[in-house]
């Protein structure tokens, strides 16, 4: 079973990597404290609770451009301690992370992807502490690249997926994901793209209403940067 370790282990695994680069990683990061008060903590219409919190935390971003590592990750963690012990106390962190490790330039990348939020139990309820919840999602693989001709370049993917929720339970999967894309950069701003993608899901909870299964994808996608 996934565990809230995920996000540790991920975001060491970025500052691992930066090391390797040619180039220095370049890391920001702000501590702050700040105190919230709240007359109505659960966002109801009759007896409402009031609420003070102390917030201290910390907000961090790691850039690395090098000709080997690459990496992009920006992110904060806070600790809410609810005064008053009317609510339990909880650490929430937000996270957007890409490395990229080029273990061979141009042909071969090992890539790891890692998002963590802070989502409702219940999107129809109100955004009180105890419908909150921690997930997380990691993505790591490789990417072979390869010529085809003709103005076209190939991608060949293989990517393992592991989503976590906190609470609910019927999100946490495994999943499976092989690609391959044929690529044209038509101009400086315009891509065009042919892809293929197989998936497979496994749910770590059955009981919870998940059925495992496969899928195949065959798209086409523009993109234009203006």
């Amino acid at each position: 079973m996934c565990r809230p370790t995920q996000l540790a282990s991920g975001l060491a695994l970025a500052l691992a990597l930066a090391p390797l680069a040619s180039t220095a990683a370049e890391l920001n990061y702000t501590l702050y404290t700040g105190l919230e008060r709240s007359d109505n903590i659960q966002l109801v219409s009759t007896n409402p609770i009031s609420q003070t919190s102390l917030i201290p935390g910390i907000h961090f971003s790691l850039v690395q451009q090098g000709s080997t590592v690459q990496a992009n990750v920006i992110g904060d963690m806070q600790y809410r301690d609810y005064l008053g012990s009317r609510f339990s106390s909880q650490t929430q962190t937000s996270l957007a992370g890409t490395v990229n490790w080029s273990v061979l330039p141009q042909r071969l990348d090992l890539t790891l992807d890692d998002y963590a939020s802070v989502q409702p139990v219940d999107y129809l309820a109100s955004d009180a502490p105890s419908n909150q919840q921690q997930t997380n999602v990691l993505s790591i693989g490789p990417t072979l690249h390869f010529g085809v001709g003709n103005g076209f370049r190939g991608q060949a993917e293989l990517r393992y997926l592991n989503s976590y929720a906190q609470k609910t339970q019927s999100f946490n999967s495994q999943r499976g994901l092989a690609a391959l894309r044929l690529l044209r950069q038509l101009n400086p701003t315009d891509l065009i793209s042919f892809n293929a993608e197989q998936r497979r899901v496994v749910f770590n909870n059955r009981d919870q209403g998940g059925a495992d299964y496969n899928s195949t994808e065959l798209y086409s996608r523009y993109v234009s940067k203006l």
